[in-house]
């Protein structure tokens, strides 16, 4: 098996594009049942002396078990016993990691393929042809960090939008704070308004009844200075010469 791995991966080294050796060293997720598909592959990608770590997984428990770890990317064959790539995308998808998917399968109809890529595949590869499989994964890692870079941006940009919003909706309670203590203000200054009307007719009231007491008392006194001559003429009447 090893023998037959490395004949094959040696036919496929001779027309296959490296990955570029300066890169960081690769860890790979692999979903593949066939043991002697796993090596051919691991062999490929790691013919030009990158650093590997390949991880062959080949049921759905283990695949998510695997997950918990840091990988590069998932390399996933189509069909599984009890599995299937679809099915790991969609997992992979829930989980809310961000990692390249490339489905590398026997067989695989294009309407296949596109449901995959629909579903957020970065590609999908015929085990026919793995001269396509260095380079493929390449572009996919390359397109996955140019995502992740832009998820960035749109999470930096978003937290900068709901900062502003924050900042826009404490304006807005405070202004309408602000409105609700001028209506305040201006419904105190009314009632002072109507209060200052009110004492100013009750003075009103109060002088004119000052003036008529006054009045009331200047005819008292006449009638009493009255009186009291009237008093004293009768009184003088009476006296004994």
């Amino acid at each position: 098996s090893s023998e037959r791995v490395a004949a094959v991966a040696s036919r496929y080294s001779a027309r296959a594009m490296p990955i570029h050796p300066a890169k960081r060293s690769l860890r790979v997720l692999h979903l593949e049942d066939s043991e002697v598909d796993h090596e051919l592959a691991a062999a490929l990608l790691a013919r030009d002396g990158r650093s590997l770590a390949m991880l062959r997984v080949d049921s759905e428990a283990a695949f998510r078990a695997a997950l918990e770890e840091d990988w590069d990317l998932v390399l996933s064959d189509y069909n599984l016993p009890g599995f299937s790539g679809l099915a790991a995308l969609e997992i992979l998808n829930g989980s809310g990691r961000l990692l390249p998917f490339v489905i590398l399968s026997g067989e695989i109809g294009e309407d296949v393929a596109v449901q995959a890529m629909r579903a957020g595949a970065s590609d999908y590869l015929l085990k026919s042809n793995l001269t396509r499989l260095a380079p493929a994964l390449e572009r996919a890692i390359e397109a996955n960090e140019t995502r992740r870079a832009r998820n960035a941006a749109d999470y930096r940009l978003l937290d900068r939008f709901e900062r502003a919003l924050r900042q826009f909706e404490v304006a807005v309670g405070r202004t309408q704070q602000t409105e609700k203590r001028a209506e305040t203000l201006a419904g105190e200054a009314e009632a002072l308004r109507r209060d200052r009307a009110r004492l100013a007719h009750e003075l009103d009231l109060v002088r004119s009844k000052a003036g008529e007491l006054v009045d009331t008392s200047k005819q008292a006194a006449g009638k009493i200075d009255a009186a009291m001559s009237r008093i004293r003429a009768v009184l003088h009447s009476n006296s004994p010469d």
